[in-house]
Parts: structure tokens; sequence; C-alpha cells
């Protein structure tokens, strides 16, 4: 996973409005920064945040379909 794959699962489900890093952040429960330089590409994403991203992705996806 990229930081632009990041930025796009996080614009669909957080929004791009103010606050929404932290928002993403704290989903993931990981330190605002940390997120945000994996989305800026400064730092790698490991393996189990990607891993994590994809599951909210797909529960969201879920709670779409479920409407």
């Amino acid at each position: 996973m990229t930081g632009r794959d990041l930025k796009a699962i996080r614009i669909k489900l957080v929004g791009d409005k103010r606050g929404a890093v932290k928002k993403m952040a704290a989903k993931l429960e990981t330190a605002y920064r940390t997120y945000q330089s994996w989305e800026a590409r400064k730092g790698s994403i490991p393996g189990v945040a990607s891993v994590a991203v994809k599951g909210l992705e797909y529960m969201a996806d879920l709670g779409r379909a479920e409407s």
C-alpha cells in the first residue's frame, strides 16, 4: 500500500475536511505524526497498518451494501 492509496481510503472513510487525518489516525490507534508521514510517503507503511486500513474499508463497504 502506498501513501496515495492510504490517502484515497482515508478520504473514502472519513472525508477530506479539517481533522480527517487525526480521525483516521485515531481509528488506527496510531500517532497523528506517524500516520501523516505514511500518507506523505515519508515513512513506510507497516503491513499490520495496511491490513487494518483494508479491514476498515471492507467494513465500510459492507455497511453501504446493507443500506
